[in-house]
């Protein structure tokens, strides 16, 4: 049985999972959380990794673990379609976002 789908030998929540489900709704509270920052894209590393998210977030040293609820809180739908309109993302810190995922039963 497949448990979870695996992106660039990385876990992505399978789209009924628990795990996904709870950083979905918890969208708004990691957006607006004290601890998530601000990340300016800057042109030059933007322009470079146009149409990879996945690159993007590796050169900036962003965990793997909090990809998608990055994702989620700014609207992305695929790690692959990097958009260079955007100029900043939010990124949720990695402490809470563990700390979602350590309470799900």
């Amino acid at each position: 049985m497949l448990n979870k789908f695996i992106t660039f030998k990385e876990p992505i929540p399978m789209p009924n999972s628990d795990e996904r489900r709870v950083l979905f709704d918890h969208r708004e509270y990691l957006r607006n959380h004290k601890d998530t920052v601000t990340h300016t894209i800057s042109a030059s590393t933007g322009y470079a990794e146009q149409h990879n998210w996945y690159r993007y977030f590796l050169l900036n040293n962003i965990p793997t673990e909090i990809f998608y609820p990055i994702m989620i809180i700014n609207g992305i739908t695929d790690l692959l379609e990097f958009d260079t309109d955007i100029a900043t993302i939010k990124i949720p810190s990695h402490g809470v976002v563990q700390d979602i995922i350590s309470r799900i039963a």
